[in-house]
């Protein structure tokens, strides 16, 4: 069964469940007023050290070194772009595409026409849903007066995804109204690409939980290439995410 990653305010309290070659060669040299002369030469055995020639150029100050982007690096930079979506039903992630405008699962916020909006700073403010797309399950959001240098998320292609690379997501899953665990990293690897009626999915086998549902699936280099939609209950490691070329 097909669960999507979202929450919502259930009727009551759910329950919390705890789950060489040796030789010789010939050398000859030649004069025109003397005969040639042959001598050998043995070859050593064994590796030879090899020593590079001296350079000119000055060293490299080890500041100045490109160093390769860890995850962490990653996450630092992506987790201020992503918030917590509230609606009078339930609750989702979402995240800034530029500073006006976040995207999400349409299924967050359907039925909705306003949406309360959490960041990273727990400030929270209304966005307005502009445009939907029920068959793609994509939303867009827009706010009024966003924050002054608000974080936002590079988008990536499909045509760069590629089956067993590493990816993360971050999204806030919730279990209830006030259990909302916020920005939550988890990790994995792309585990397929699969085509369902218009949209194609990536599959994952990082966690998905409810409220996951519209958060960033990054790649190693930090951009978006899908939105965290749904799980599958009763398989393990078995998420889904809309890729970014809907």
């Amino acid at each position: 069964m097909l669960v999507f990653g979202w929450w919502r305010q259930p009727e009551t309290q759910p329950q919390v469940q705890t789950q060489t070659n040796a030789g010789s060669a010939a050398k000859v040299s030649a004069s025109p007023s003397t005969p040639t002369v042959a001598t050998t030469e043995p070859i050593p055995s064994g590796p030879v050290a090899y020593t590079p020639p001296p350079s000119s150029a000055p060293p490299v100050p080890t500041s100045e070194i490109p160093r390769r982007r860890e995850l962490e690096d990653i996450v630092n930079l992506a987790a201020p772009a992503v918030v917590v979506l509230q609606t009078t039903t339930g609750s989702g992630s979402g995240f800034f595409v530029s500073p006006g405008l976040i995207i999400t699962n349409e299924h967050v916020v359907s039925g909705a026409a306003y949406v309360t909006v959490r960041t990273q700073g727990r400030t929270t403010v209304q966005a307005m849903v502009t445009r939907r797309a029920p068959d793609l399950d994509l939303a867009v959001l827009r706010l009024n007066n966003p924050a002054a240098g608000q974080p936002v998320l590079p988008l990536g292609h499909l045509a760069d995804v590629r089956v067993g690379q590493e990816v993360m997501a971050i999204g806030s899953p919730a279990f209830s109204a006030d259990l909302v665990l916020e920005r939550t990293v988890t990790r994995g690897i792309v585990s397929a690409l699969r085509t369902i009626g218009p949209v194609t999915y990536i599959q994952t086998d990082a966690a998905i939980n409810p409220g996951n549902s519209g958060g960033p699936l990054l790649d190693k280099n930090g951009y978006v290439i899908g939105i965290t939609t749904a799980k599958m209950v009763g398989a393990e490691a078995l998420g889904l995410a809309n890729s970014m070329h809907q």
